[in-house]
């Protein structure tokens, strides 16, 4: 017979070295231990997680031949191009960036090495890896990882090839050898040939951001696709409905669709058919955000109610003083009436700027892209001087052709 007293069964159980102290280190061992175990799987999981929700994309490659030179990322917005990063390429050529993706809609962004740029747009998440040399940066690049980029590439090489072409064409017309007439001809039928390869690209994937770059490419002061022309208008329209579509909140799309809007009414205001008022009026100019000389950014949406000069000019130019001594008897005697004038340059040279446009006395930006300027291109300026006549609701009422007659189309307005 089993002969435990309930004293002796307590100090088996309690005692020191009793079985349930020793089974409870063991349990109370064994949980940390798997406590740490799910605590380190956890911390795993949540950092696999976040890395999984940083929406980043990368830039990378190689450019020969550039060691120790400063390769710039700049992002380029619809008023200015903003440097985002910059990196020292390695001695082996290398290079990387790494950014925060665009959330709402397709962007663009370029790598600048000196004065050679390379356009690049993003998407989403993606990896693009460029390869170059410094000699022939922007000419003769290789880029992958992004349908759009190459897309762009094959739009850039595109306009090289059209360019040096339409260069032999003025040298054969500077020597006597070709026509004027012949000229213009063989001019339109190089474009012709680039509109063809962008209006594959456009129709391709209106809403891609390679359909908005190919929309506003120029050979010069030549237009692939000319706003004012009703078979091109059509172009702009498809872009401008896609990019209003998905992208409906978002800065271009906005811009395009006045713009698109805005051309269409005046195509149909020069063939004199009647657009009610309302529809007019709802076409606008495109706003333009730009910083005056002292480094204050000037909305021309701000000047409505007043009848607006807009003009695109460069202060290196030999006109510039004839033009803005014209534009300073105007304003002069015009302002108390409510003329304002909005002078966008396109200067190169800040300082320049700088000091012509310290002593005006009307609104005097600067477009830092110069003659790369988005702004420009959706204006459609092919040559400076450009200048628009904006009335009191903020409409563009025309282009001025001829500054001579810019006074009597003022008078009109006011």
């Amino acid at each position: 017979m089993l002969n435990v007293t309930f004293s002796k069964l307590l100090t088996m159980f309690a005692g020191e070295n009793s079985l349930f102290l020793r089974w409870e280190y063991y349990y109370t061992t064994i949980l940390k231990i798997s406590m740490k175990r799910i605590l380190g799987s956890l911390i795993s999981v949540l950092l696999l997680v976040s890395c999984t929700n940083t929406k980043t994309f990368k830039i990378k490659g190689q450019i020969d031949k550039a060691s120790d030179k400063m390769l710039y990322l700049e992002q380029v917005g619809i008023s200015q191009t903003e440097i985002i990063d910059s990196v020292k390429i390695s001695a082996d050529g290398d290079f990387k960036f790494k950014e925060k993706r665009p959330e709402n809609a397709p962007e663009f962004y370029r790598l600048r090495l000196n004065n050679q740029v390379i356009n690049l747009s993003i998407d989403s998440t993606e990896t693009i890896e460029v390869k170059s040399n410094l000699k022939d940066f922007a000419q003769n690049y290789s880029v992958a990882g992004s349908k759009n980029c190459t897309d762009i590439q094959q739009l850039n090489q595109m306009g090289l090839k059209t360019k040096i072409a339409v260069d032999s064409l003025f040298k054969l017309k500077e020597k006597g050898v070709m026509e004027q007439a012949q000229f213009e001809e063989s001019v339109m039928q190089k474009l012709a040939e680039y509109k063809k390869v962008a209006s594959r690209i456009i129709f391709a994937n209106p809403k891609s951001a390679a359909a908005y770059f190919a929309l506003f490419q120029r050979v010069y002061s030549f237009l692939i696709f000319d706003p004012s022309s009703s078979a091109d208008i059509r172009v702009f329209g498809a872009v401008a409905t896609s990019y209003d579509t998905f992208y409906p909140k978002n800065p271009r799309s906005i811009h395009l669709k006045e713009f698109t809007l805005q051309a269409m009414a005046a195509m149909r205001k020069n063939k004199e058919v009647y657009i009610p008022a309302n529809e007019l009026n709802s076409v606008g100019s495109l706003e333009i955000e730009l910083p005056d000389i002292h480094g204050s950014v000037k909305k021309l949406s701000l000047l409505k109610g007043k009848v607006v000069v807009l003009s695109f000019t460069a202060y290196q130019t030999q006109f510039s003083p004839t033009l803005n001594m014209l534009l300073g008897e105007i304003y002069q005697a015009k302002k108390a009436n409510g003329l304002e004038i909005y002078q966008v340059s396109l200067d190169d040279d800040e300082n320049f700027w700088k000091v012509s446009a310290a002593h005006l006395p009307w609104v005097c930006v600067r477009d830092i892209s110069g003659s790369r300027t988005s702004i420009a291109q959706m204006y459609n300026v092919r040559e400076i001087p450009t200048i628009f006549l904006i009335n009191k609701n903020g409409d563009v009422e025309k282009r001025i052709l001829d500054p001579k007659n810019l006074k009597s189309e003022i008078d009109k307005l006011l």
